[in-house]
């Protein structure tokens, strides 16, 4: 691949920053939504509401990280989202009443807002600049979910592998001499549900891109060493 221009790579970065399945928002996000609303702890590994439940709330994490997921009836599991701090979820099949379509799973420990529907939809009506972050919140997530789409259709696994770890960069990067520190752990199991591809395929990917010098681990944290080269 040539050497993007810096058009492209600004093109490249925007379209990876509203495309990028790890949302985390603005703690002033929701304003006075969560007024006296006390947080609900959710463990590790919970499963706070299954695919195809009927949702009485919507939720905001407060602290921790939640994976929305859709199983197949084989049981397989495709990772949609994973929702991060201050980022509500459930929204879209609570407020018509639909069956959700999803399932949430605490990744890590959460604590997490239970807003009740009718609070949410007494809201919108009252408080347009919450009602404009929660219409730009539903497009962020439909256009993740158009993304992700396109990439399961014309994208090979070393591509989705290497765009992955371009979106993790982007949440959880830190700037260091020797290139972005991922500071968050996460398994290539759970990147392989992300992407939909087989942890083994990721496993590869990762022990290829490690051979060439893109990436190198440091006390068990990932570094990207030439962050140009994952744009593939």
């Amino acid at each position: 691949m040539g050497a993007l221009s810096n058009d492209d790579i600004y093109h490249e970065d925007f379209s990876r920053q509203v495309t990028n399945p790890w949302v985390k928002l603005s703690p002033d996000e929701w304003g006075s939504l969560t007024e006296g609303l006390y947080p609900t702890r959710f463990d590790k590994n919970t499963v706070i509401y299954h695919q195809g439940d009927m949702l009485r709330f919507a939720f905001i994490v407060k602290s921790g990280r939640v994976r929305l997921s859709y199983y197949s009836e084989a049981g397989e599991e495709k990772g949609i989202l994973i929702a991060e701090e201050n980022c509500m979820f459930g929204e879209a099949a609570a407020l018509p009443g639909y069956p959700t379509y999803y399932t949430a799973t605490a990744i890590v420990d959460c604590e997490l807002y239970l807003v009740p529907i009718p609070k949410l939809i007494s809201t919108i009506p009252t408080d347009s600049d919450f009602a404009l972050k929660l219409i730009m919140l539903m497009a962020r997530k439909m256009r993740i979910y158009s993304a992700q789409e396109i990439e399961l259709s014309f994208t090979e696994a070393y591509t989705r592998t290497c765009h992955a770890l371009l979106y993790i960069a982007d949440v959880y990067g830190k700037p260091t001499d020797e290139g972005i520190l991922i500071r968050n752990r996460f398994t290539h199991q759970e990147l392989a549900n992300m992407i939909h591809t087989s942890r083994v395929s990721v496993a590869n990917v990762f022990s290829e891109l490690t051979k060439c010098g893109i990436i190198a681990k440091r006390d068990g944290h990932y570094i990207i060493l030439k962050p140009d080269e994952l744009y593939v």
